[in-house]
């Protein structure tokens, strides 16, 4: 105890000398262990990413079936109802994925918008009845306008134009 006192050092540099030494020997066993952490992150990070695009082509496939539908005069409710199911799940997987991305310090890659639900703010009872499908049937609604751009784009309109109307006397 001689020794201390020699050396000038207080009660409170003792306990911060400690808590330092403590500190650096709980750094270093995270170090130790952060391997299979961070391997387990990574193969993590993958497999949602996987997830993410499998979900991704099945909700581009049920957009495609119910704007089909749609065309053919058909309600596609049930569709409607697996596009919320899957989308739900969607969210939660992008969620999860960009949680283990920050863990890691990755990007997580950007795909393309998937279209928000717009609900009608003037009528909240239609707006409340049909919130569980209003999600798939946006989806649809964006999946047929892209359909009827192609087709008109698809249509050469001078030529169209120029063409004489059949049955019109002039």
């Amino acid at each position: 105890m001689n020794s201390l006192k020699e050396m000038n050092i207080t009660r409170w540099g003792w306990m911060i000398g400690m808590l330092v030494i403590t500190l650096m020997l709980t750094l270093t066993t995270n170090v130790q262990a952060a391997p299979k952490d961070v391997a387990k992150e990574r193969a993590t990070y993958y497999k949602l990413l996987n997830e993410r695009q499998v979900i991704r082509q099945r909700l581009a496939q049920l957009d495609r079936r119910a704007a089909q539908l749609m065309q053919q005069g058909q309600d596609p409710v049930v569709l409607h109802a697996e596009q919320v199911g899957l989308q739900d799940k969607l969210d939660l997987i992008e969620l999860r994925l960009e949680i283990v991305a920050a863990r890691l310090g990755f990007d997580v890659p950007l795909n393309d918008p998937v279209p928000e639900v717009n609900t009608p703010a003037d009528d909240p009872i239609r707006a409340k009845a049909n919130r569980a499908f209003e999600r798939g049937r946006d989806r649809t609604m964006t999946r047929l306008r892209t359909d009827a751009k192609r087709l008109l784009s698809s249509i050469n309109f001078t030529r169209f134009l120029a063409e004489p109307v059949v049955g019109h006397s002039e």
